[in-house]
């Protein structure tokens, strides 16, 4: 563990200089120096060559990419809305229908008031929404919340009649750990958290990922 802890100030300001690291430091159970990730594409090399660029063996890092926080996703695609709230708004995910392998793909989330009078409500957390890629069969991706950092204070929301409310994000075509997602059809859904328990999820929106295009 001495040497380790060497190592560690020796070389730790080289390790955090990489994008997404949420914790790092000496795991005397392991006798490891550990290094947490947030899932995004090129993470894992990008920190194997920040480790390859120091003087100190390669097993003496352990590297874990994931999500951050814990999310109950047992029902996490379930609607649980006031109905004369949900009657008076439309929501919808919109995506590209394709994307080219390996490409960010941008992720648009819209509520618009379709009624006569302003609607009020809260929204829950910030950032108070999610996008949530599954498989055809449902099985869960990737969801953008894995790689953020929530708070969960309750914001006033107001939307005069016609008036809409646009929230982004990006996929960068990994799963929950980082790993790039294969060629092939992928089903996106927005997700809006509201004052707990309530959220609005939106109908789905079918993204295909095209195959990596070949060299000559």
């Amino acid at each position: 563990m001495a040497q380790l802890a060497r190592w560690w100030n020796s070389h730790g300001d080289v390790i955090i200089r990489v994008q997404g690291i949420v914790m790092t430091g000496l795991d005397e159970a392991a006798r490891r120096i550990k290094i947490r990730m947030l899932p995004r594409r090129g993470a894992r090399e990008e920190m194997e060559a920040a480790l390859s660029s120091i003087d100190v063996p390669r097993d003496a890092f352990d590297i874990g990419i994931g999500c951050t926080g814990a999310f109950q996703q047992i029902g996490y695609l379930n609607e649980i809305v006031d109905d004369p709230f949900r009657d008076a708004i439309t929501l919808s995910v919109q995506a590209a229908p394709q994307v080219p392998y390996g490409k960010a793909l941008s992720l648009n989330f819209f509520i618009q008031n379709k009624s006569e009078d302003t609607v009020r409500f809260f929204l829950g957390g910030r950032p108070p929404y999610d996008f949530v890629v599954s498989k055809s069969d449902g099985t869960e991706v990737w969801h953008w919340l894995c790689a953020k950092v929530r708070q969960l204070p309750l914001d006033r929301k107001t939307l005069d009649p016609g008036e809409s409310l646009q929230l982004s994000g990006e996929w960068d075509q990994v799963d929950n750990q980082g790993h790039p997602v294969p060629a092939g059809q992928y089903a996106v859904r927005g997700v809006l958290f509201m004052e707990p328990p309530q959220r609005l999820v939106t109908s789905v929106r079918i993204v295909e990922v095209l195959p990596a295009e070949e060299g000559p």
